[in-house]
């Protein structure tokens, strides 16, 4: 068992990439098992859900399906039948939905308190007030990286580093909506460089254990391509476990000294979404008005009476390659009108 002083954060804020990866596998170790539970579990709940979700919905729409199958004609359904698929429909969408956010947000809780000795069954409780901030904070941050992204993508690549954090800031600094959003820009504002070091270890390590060797397997048919991408799939669950704790680590780190000041409020953020926005509405307001010209000039054939469009197809005939002018006469030669012709 590691020791809580080999996984305690530096008090000068960034330990070496040495001490943050022995210091987040000692974390891993420590709550390998906690992590493990939370997403088993939540994959057994969501996947019982749609069990029960789907034996009422062939309940009351198997029969009507079966005759649709068994004799081509479409099924009468009762209106009650209807309304209660999509209350169920919408009842399991609503559950994927908080399970989702639970299993995302009860292991950075284990995580970044391991001093409590957070169990599972607490994670999932303390995830539940978190949920709707979870999803409002990251609904804001999607908008504000959609702008960016149509700004240009530099802005939007900032965006994705800068926001980070956001997460860790609503689950573990309490902090909600665009004060979440600002706090994380603050911490990869003053620690730029470091961040970004220790995030490229990250990807080094994805690529190192899973994808030189999904590179080296081939083909994926052959049976070391199938015995790479059951390894593959193992290391890539560890990794994902292994993940958190690394960031969780660094993001604690990054925000060592910084945890009471008051972030800026990065209001070129707004700005440069607000015009990517504008941009967007702006294509989308080209697109529709060269589709309306488009479907106008279709619509002003002239070969239709009905102004639809219609293709004239070629005659089959053939056209006469000499036509005698109108109230003309034909004058034959004398030879030929002496032999009464």
């Amino acid at each position: 068992m590691a020791s809580e002083k080999n996984i305690s954060v530096s008090r000068h804020g960034f330990n070496s990439i040495k001490d943050l990866v022995v210091d987040s596998i000692n974390l891993f170790e420590k709550t390998a098992l906690q992590l493990i539970l939370v997403w088993v579990t939540i994959i057994a709940l969501i996947v019982g859900l749609m069990i029960i979700f789907g034996l009422f919905g062939f309940i009351l729409f198997g029969g009507a399906f079966s005759n649709l199958i068994m004799t081509g004609n479409l099924p009468t359904i009762s209106p009650l039948s209807i309304i209660i698929g999509v209350i169920l429909a919408f009842l399991l969408a609503v559950a994927i939905i908080v399970f989702s956010a639970i299993a995302s947000i009860a292991p950075v809780l284990i995580v970044g308190e391991h001093q409590k000795n957070i169990n599972f069954r607490q994670a999932i409780k303390s995830s539940l007030p978190l949920i709707i901030p979870f999803y409002l904070t990251s609904l804001l941050s999607g908008l504000l990286l959609f702008g960016g992204f149509w700004f240009g993508i530099l802005p939007a690549l900032l965006f994705v580093f800068l926001f980070i954090f956001t997460n860790y800031e609503v689950i573990l600094g309490k902090r909600r909506y665009y004060l979440a959003i600002r706090k994380s820009a603050m911490i990869v504002f003053n620690n730029f460089g470091p961040i970004l070091v220790r995030l490229l270890i990250l990807l080094g390590i994805y690529f190192l254990l899973i994808g030189i060797p999904s590179a080296l397997a081939g083909d994926s048919k052959s049976f070391g391509g199938i015995l790479v991408g059951i390894y593959s799939s193992i290391i890539n669950i560890f990794l994902s476990l292994f993940s958190v704790c690394y960031l969780v680590n660094v993001y604690k780190q990054a925000s060592y000294g910084l945890e009471d000041k008051e972030p800026a409020k990065y209001n070129w953020i707004w700005l440069i979404s607000l015009i990517g926005w504008l941009l967007f509405f702006l294509f989308i307001f080209v697109i529709a008005k060269f589709a309306g010209e488009m479907i106008n000039n279709i619509n002003k054939n002239p070969y239709s009476p009905d102004s639809k469009l219609v293709i004239p197809m070629p005659s089959l005939r053939p056209e006469p390659s000499f036509q005698p002018m109108p109230n003309s006469e034909i004058s034959l030669p004398e030879e030929i009108e002496n032999y009464g012709l």
